[in-house]
């Protein structure tokens, strides 16, 4: 597993990292019972905006504080995903988001997700299934580079680690798609606006191939 420094070194190097996705937040407001811990919570943003602005009681815990716990401090706790210091059966529903790529042991790791939780967990991976005219443009996403991240996971493989774990997979989606057109358009030098302009018109193609950089599963203990 990569060191403290290491993962500290690529949250500030990501500066999404922690931030609120929107299909991430769906996939809660959706699926998520009334107590959730969020695990690997980074700056805890989930945490916050949810206890906030819903009835969820929502908790987070993270390898690496962050300073922002601190408007809500009574709601974060430090904690590895393979050892997790909370009694079994201890929340509703657990979300995991962009984690399990990180964790040599991922078996260890799921069989304290199945322990924790009562119900359900909700879990996000970089998607790691690339179509050939990603090979043939020579392009790939950023996490393949990431140096802490040390699994993959595809479509298949990621509910097979889950169900092997005894959950059960309600559901796997892709999530975040990607824009190439912007960065052929990017290429050629036009100015930003009819950059803008001309990525909204393509995006609206019915035909257009979309293309997902990460995949968001749901499933049942």
């Amino acid at each position: 597993m990569a060191s403290k420094a290491q993962m500290r070194a690529a949250r500030d190097a990501i500066g999404n990292w922690g931030h609120i996705n929107k299909f991430r937040l769906r996939a809660i407001l959706e699926h998520a019972g009334e107590v959730v811990l969020d695990v690997g919570c980074s700056t805890g943003e989930y945490v916050q905006w949810l206890n906030k602005h819903t009835d969820k009681i929502v908790y987070g815990i993270d390898i690496l504080d962050h300073s922002q716990w601190f408007d809500l401090p009574e709601h974060f706790a430090n904690g590895s995903i393979t050892e997790l210091p909370f009694a079994s059966n201890s929340f509703d529903t657990l979300t995991i988001f962009e984690v399990l790529e990180h964790i040599p042991d991922v078996q260890q790791a799921i069989a304290e997700l199945y322990r924790v939780t009562r119900k359900r967990i909700i879990v996000s991976v970089p998607n790691c299934e690339y179509p050939p005219e990603f090979r043939e443009a020579g392009l790939s996403f950023y996490h393949e580079v990431d140096p802490t991240h040390c699994q993959r996971f595809t479509s298949v493989s990621l509910p097979e680690v889950l169900n092997g774990g005894g959950f059960q997979t309600v559901q796997v989606t892709l999530i975040n798609p990607i824009r190439p057109e912007l960065l052929l358009l990017t290429s050629w030098h036009f100015p930003s606006f009819i950059i803008r302009m001309a990525g909204r018109i393509v995006n609206r193609f019915p035909i257009r191939q979309k293309y997902y950089m990460t995949l968001l599963a749901v499933a049942d203990k």
